[in-house]
C-alpha cells in the first residue's frame, strides 16, 4: 500500500521512453560485465508512444502502439545482453489475461525473465514487503543467486532501474 499511495497518478506511461534511456546507459558501458538487468517497475501497461510522449489521441492506438514501441526497446536491450524484469505495482494489475496488461506480460517474456512461463509473466506486488521478497527471490539478497533457475556465483551484476509510470 505505501509504494501505490507514493506513486503519482497521472494516466501516462512512458515505458518505451524510460526503456530508451537504460538502453542509451548500457550501450556507453564496455567494462566486460555481461550479466545485466534491468527492473522495470510500473503501474500500468504503456501508453505513451516514443514519439507522442504525453498519450494524446486514441487511447487504444496510443497503448498498441505504445506496448509495440516498448516491446523494440526491449528487444534491443536483449540483443545487448540486458535482461528486462518487469514488475507491476499495484493492486488487480494480473486479474484480467485478456486486458491491457498483456503488454506487460509480453515485456516481461521477451525481457527474458519472466515470473512464470504462463500469464502473468510480470511480478506483481502492492507493498514494500512484496518488492523485497521478489528482490530477494530474485537476486539472493546480495548473495549468489539462483535467477530464473540459473545459479550466478561468482558472476558481478549490473542493474538499472527504468521507472514506467
Amino acid at each position: 500500500a505505501a509504494i501505490v499511495s507514493a506513486l503519482p497518478m497521472d494516466g501516462s506511461t512512458p515505458t518505451a521512453a524510460s526503456l530508451r534511456l537504460a538502453l542509451d546507459y548500457y550501450q556507453t558501458l564496455a567494462d566486460g560485465i555481461d550479466n545485466r538487468y534491468v527492473l522495470l517497475a510500473t503501474d500500468g501497461a504503456p501508453n505513451c508512444t516514443l514519439v507522442d510522449p504525453l498519450s494524446s489521441g486514441d487511447a487504444l492506438d496510443a497503448a498498441s502502439a505504445a506496448c509495440v514501441d516498448a516491446l523494440a526497446e526491449v528487444n534491443a536491450m536483449v540483443a545487448l545482453g540486458v535482461r528486462v524484469i518487469v514488475l507491476g505495482v499495484g493492486t488487480g494489475l494480473a486479474d484480467d489475461p485478456s486486458g491491457d496488461d498483456t503488454c506487460l506480460d509480453a515485456l516481461a517474456h521477451t525481457g527474458g525473465v519472466a515470473a512464470s512461463p504462463g500469464y502473468p509473466g510480470f511480478f506483481t506486488l502492492s507493498d514494500s514487503q512484496q518488492l523485497h521478497m521478489v528482490i530477494e527471490e530474485l537476486f539472493g539478497g546480495g548473495q549468489a543467486g539462483n535467477f530464473g533457475g540459473r545459479h550466478h556465483a561468482g558472476q558481478q551484476r549490473d542493474r538499472h532501474l527504468a521507472a514506467g509510470g
